[in-house]
């Protein structure tokens, strides 16, 4: 079935293919986050059943380690896709209170889906570090979509007497913060490592 050469060392190949396909969906596991809830036996499991039913669908399989490969790196993201159907932010607007804040995941697979997860992450973690009030005028703008008009008539039925042009200035400060707090999270970041 996978299209080894008819010679005596048949099965060594096959070990040998089965051990880097098991190292190789471990590592994939471990890296989207998913080692300790799936085995790498059962992701290699699922993309032999696939190339299987390929082979009987008359499909050209000319690499099938490679197919393998591929094919067992997406089952893993649709796992992942599967489990995380909605990253959570959670933005604390004072001490009393949080908002939970859900972000629909797109249906993309491959890394650019990681990479997304990671940038809500990181974005949320830096808007932890802006003051209360900052992250309350960040909440009402962009994920309650209020108009600066309505956000002003917000503070006035609270007693806070602010102008539309001075909310929007504000705003414009809170972003440039949040710009800046991102930014130097990004560059703290490692630098990303190579495939093995």
């Amino acid at each position: 079935m996978l299209g080894f050469t008819p010679n005596g060392s048949l099965h060594k190949q096959v070990k040998q293919m089965y051990a880097k396909l098991v190292i190789f969906f471990r590592l994939r596991l471990a890296q989207v986050g998913l080692k300790g809830r799936y085995q790498p036996e059962e992701i290699l499991s699922e993309a032999v059943l696939r190339l299987e039913y390929a082979l009987k669908m008359g499909k050209n399989i000319y690499n099938r380690e490679a197919w393998l490969k591929t094919t067992g790196f997406f089952y893993i993201l649709e796992l992942r896709r599967h489990e995380s159907k909605f990253a959570t932010l959670n933005i604390d607007v004072n001490e009393t209170s949080s908002k939970s804040v859900y972000i629909q995941n797109s249906h993309t697979i491959g890394v650019e889906q990681l990479e997304i997860e990671e940038t809500y992450q990181l974005l949320g973690k830096s808007i932890l570090e802006l003051q209360a009030s900052e992250r309350e005028l960040l909440v009402m703008r962009f994920y309650d979509n209020m108009s600066w008009d309505e956000i002003a008539q917000l503070y006035a039925s609270r007693g806070e007497s602010i102008s539309v042009t001075t909310l929007r200035q504000r705003g414009s400060r809170v972003l440039k913060c949040l710009r800046k707090i991102y930014r130097d999270k990004m560059r703290l970041l490692p630098p990303d490592k190579p495939d093995v």
